[in-house]
């Protein structure tokens, strides 16, 4: 049986033969240039190459375009530098397909960078109203109640991290290392929500939830620590000290330096930190 271009493109490509690769396809698109799954093959082909322009003028060039080749010529715009213009191609993509999950994420994830926060919440917002059930609802809580925080809402943030942790959390004998390490961290994400919020007592009851699903976080402990001395008991402010202290000589100089942004300063001389 004889073979087409095509098929020798792709058996080409399986073999990690990028140049001969392209000579079948350039020779199939010679012969059909409305193929639009070998123009989109040669897209992706062109961009692994390093070769942003004529990848995206064979994206531009597919008849019938779907969610995903939009999310590829942002992607490839991006490389090149062309940072607004991948923004603007997502949001008229977003506007014909409003449904995408990944062409929506990929959007928001674009004007995050730009620091259009507000954009980002509004359309997370509109996912969130579009998605019915399952791991998408919690995934675009999460991300709602992450671009809250970012947009200094710590209202709508704790929100948002509360409707994922009630739709996830199960006992902790019930969730499995990587569940544990994800809730843990939102209920680190709400407790920072609550402290924003001047309750730091319901702040602390998140974070000693947080540690029991992340025992071995030392960032966490220090949190507990911290918010103790700051706002415990009289009789539990020394022993919140002592465990600050311990958590700030286990972590890694990256996780305190992570660890003190916020906290007064007067309260780390108080902690006496080393």
């Amino acid at each position: 049986m004889a073979h087409t271009a095509l098929d020798m493109a792709q058996a080409f490509l399986k073999a990690g033969e990028l140049d001969d690769a392209l000579d079948a396809l350039d020779a199939h698109l010679q012969a059909q240039p409305d193929d639009d799954a070998a123009r989109r093959l040669r897209a992706r082909l062109y961009n692994g190459m390093g070769r942003t322009a004529e990848a995206l003028a064979d994206y531009s060039a597919i008849k019938d375009r779907m969610p995903e080749d939009f999310i590829s010529e942002a992607n490839a715009l991006v490389n090149d530098g062309q940072s607004v213009a991948a923004i603007a191609l997502l949001r008229d993509a977003h506007r014909q397909n409003r449904e995408y999950a990944r062409l929506a994420d990929r959007l928001i994830r674009l004007l995050m960078d730009e620091g259009d926060i507000s954009e980002a919440r509004s359309i997370a917002s509109y996912m969130i109203g579009a998605t019915l059930s399952g791991y998408a609802s919690w995934g675009w809580w999460v991300r709602a109640a992450d671009l809250a925080m970012m947009d200094d809402d710590p209202h709508a943030a704790a929100k948002y991290y509360s409707l994922a942790i009630r739709h996830f959390f199960r006992p902790a004998a019930d969730l499995s290392p990587m569940a544990k390490n994800r809730v843990g961290g939102w209920f680190c994400a709400r407790a920072a929500a609550h402290s924003a919020l001047n309750v730091p007592r319901t702040a602390l009851k998140d974070y000693r939830t947080a540690a029991e699903l992340i025992p071995d976080d030392a960032s966490i402990r220090f949190q507990i620590g911290v918010l103790t001395f700051q706002h415990g008991e009289p009789a539990e402010r020394e022993g919140g000290r002592e465990m600050a202290r311990d958590a700030w000589r286990a972590m890694s100089p990256v996780v305190r330096a992570h660890a003190l942004v916020g906290l007064d300063p007067a309260i780390r001389d108080l902690l006496e930190l080393d």
